[in-house]
């Protein structure tokens, strides 16, 4: 077992119980009073502690979450309103990173979530931005289908965000949407004003004389 991993590999509970294990297995062996049945459990305890060692939880990508989300709650860049999926997570996640009893699968569902929730801040953002500048035009003087557009693209991502089927991947897609919705709305064309007609000219009177 540990010809692949080193002790500090593996929780400190299981290690712990393979420690207790072996000393009791020594203390058998040096036993000469011994029975074979004493010998068979200290062997059999000391089996199941080495099947048990359980590694400690990879954290490489947990970590980096926890420094990014703890960034960007401090920034202040952002509406706390937004904020609130990701200062949930933060306490829990942060003693998860320094849990070394922490199960892998609870640690990449951590940093998932922390993910997700840090992807739904930025898209939150760039919705409020775009509806920001929607809100300095006049949407009556663009196409009914680029505003139709822009509309669909907004709502789409507003429901993204309360969806619980949402994903990381879903931030690129939905802002790159927004973006070109923004920059894709089309002007209706001014006509110009008619020219008047040209005043039609007096006809010319001749006086005749007798």
């Amino acid at each position: 077992v540990f010809a692949e991993n080193k002790e500090g590999d593996y929780t400190p509970s299981t290690l712990e119980a393979l420690e207790t294990a072996l000393a009791s297995a020594k203390t058998v062996e040096a036993d000469t009073n011994a029975t074979d049945e004493d010998i068979r459990k200290a062997y059999d305890e000391l089996s199941a502690a080495v099947t048990a060692l359980k590694l400690k939880a990879n954290k490489a990508t947990l970590i980096p979450a926890v420094d990014a989300a703890r960034e960007m709650l401090d920034s202040g860049k952002y509406d706390p309103e937004t904020l609130k999926e990701l200062s949930a997570l933060i306490d829990p996640a942060e003693l998860l990173v320094e849990d070394e009893e922490a199960d892998q699968d609870e640690v990449n569902k951590m940093a998932k979530d922390m993910t997700i929730a840090m992807s739904k801040v930025r898209l939150a953002a760039k919705v409020a931005e775009v509806k920001a500048e929607v809100e300095q035009l006049d949407l009556s003087g663009y196409t009914v289908a680029s505003v139709k557009a822009l509309t669909n693209a907004i709502a789409k991502a507003e429901a993204a965000l309360e969806s619980d089927d949402y994903s990381d991947e879903d931030e690129e897609v939905l802002t790159s949407s927004l973006t070109n919705a923004l920059s894709g709305l089309v002007e209706i064309p001014v006509k110009p004003d008619p020219e008047p007609d040209p005043k039609p000219s007096k006809p010319s009177s001749s006086k005749g004389g007798s």
